[in-house]
């Protein structure tokens, strides 16, 4: 399945969806996952690391989702103090994030 045929595929699921179906069709777990895969895909070439893959706690994960913050790469320019302004994160929070950012640089220099 090309890409167009898998855009057209996931919309026609999400359809499904909307209209509260109950069943989805049997092709559904495999369009998902082929999704999935080239949006990973593209994700390693542009080298971004997504937010889920950085092991943060459920609180700050939310918070930066919430805000908009996706990427690892969307973190690296912040600092502690940008940070505590974003709903929801404190001080705590804060250092736990930045640590981690801190860390996966510190890993990307060695490779």
């Amino acid at each position: 399945m090309n890409k167009l045929e898998l855009i057209t595929e996931l919309k026609r699921l999400a359809l499904v969806l909307e209209n509260g179906e109950k069943a989805l069709p049997k092709r559904t777990p495999a369009v998902l996952r082929q999704a999935a895969a080239i949006i990973e895909d593209g994700m390693k070439k542009k080298k971004t690391t997504p937010l889920c893959d950085l092991g943060l706690s459920v609180r700050a994960y939310n918070a930066l989702y919430r805000h908009g913050i996706r990427t690892l790469e969307d973190l690296k320019p912040k600092s502690v103090s940008e940070l505590m302004r974003i709903p929801g994160l404190g001080a705590g929070s804060a250092a736990e994030i930045y640590d981690t950012v801190e860390r996966y640089i510190k890993e990307e220099k060695k490779e």
